[in-house]
């Protein structure tokens, strides 16, 4: 598996199964994303980013961002679990990096 090939504007993203697995393997590496998933930080970055204007138009709320405030509180109560131990994922990574494993030899 290659490391850069999701940072690699010539080349199209993995998708499904192994773009999960390359996030997992980045994520045992300690390799830290290019993009933040804290929230704040993200709207941070997006806002040293971008030009105003347009950081203003996917950022902003109407009035006083009543409603923004309100979807944010409706979604507090949820929250995204690992369906996997950390030691499936790093067979997962392993399976994926290595290729299938048969338990059998041809005859």
């Amino acid at each position: 598996m290659n490391p850069s090939a999701s940072t690699d504007p010539d080349k199209p993203q993995p998708l499904g199964v192994q773009h999960e697995v390359e996030i997992f393997a980045k994520g045992l590496a300690k390799l830290k994303p290019q993009v933040p998933v804290a929230f704040q930080d993200l709207k941070q970055q997006a806002r040293e980013k971008m030009r105003p204007e347009a950081f203003g138009y996917v950022s902003g709320n109407a009035g006083a961002g009543d409603t923004a405030r309100a979807n944010r509180s409706a979604f507090e109560h949820w929250q995204m679990t690992a369906r996997a131990s950390l030691a499936e994922l790093k067979e997962l990574v392993s399976a994926v990096e290595e290729g299938p494993r048969f338990s059998s030899v041809a005859r």
